[in-house]
């Protein structure tokens, strides 16, 4: 299976910033994603100094999002269906969005 994080990281959306562990990147739908450049699919699988970049990364993107969409909060989602490759979905919501509003959204409906 070809990865696209691994074969061209740009292909994924716009990457907005980019350190030696982690890409940060604006997906096409709206949401951020971090994304571990070493090619594990969990976050068990990286070792804890990895997971602490990442995490460090998460930290900063979410505040971003959150200042730059107005959004009260943020949905996360770590899946790994249909590229398995370790990234978060990191989705700003309203705080009044409801849940069945969230799930479809996250849905793509």
């Amino acid at each position: 299976m070809s990865c696209v994080f691994c074969t061209n990281a740009n292909e994924a959306g716009t990457i907005l910033e980019e350190d030696a562990h982690t890409w940060t990147i604006q997906h096409p739908q709206g949401q951020t994603m971090i994304v571990a450049k070493r090619h594990v699919e969990n976050v068990s699988d990286l070792d804890e100094e990895e997971w602490l970049r990442v995490a460090r990364v998460w930290h900063r993107a979410e505040r971003e999002l959150r200042a730059s969409t107005g959004a009260e909060r943020v949905i996360v989602l770590k899946l790994g269906v249909q590229t398995p490759h370790l990234h978060i979905h990191l989705h700003p919501f309203a705080r009044t969005a409801t849940r069945d509003e969230i799930f479809l959204t996250l849905a793509g409906r």
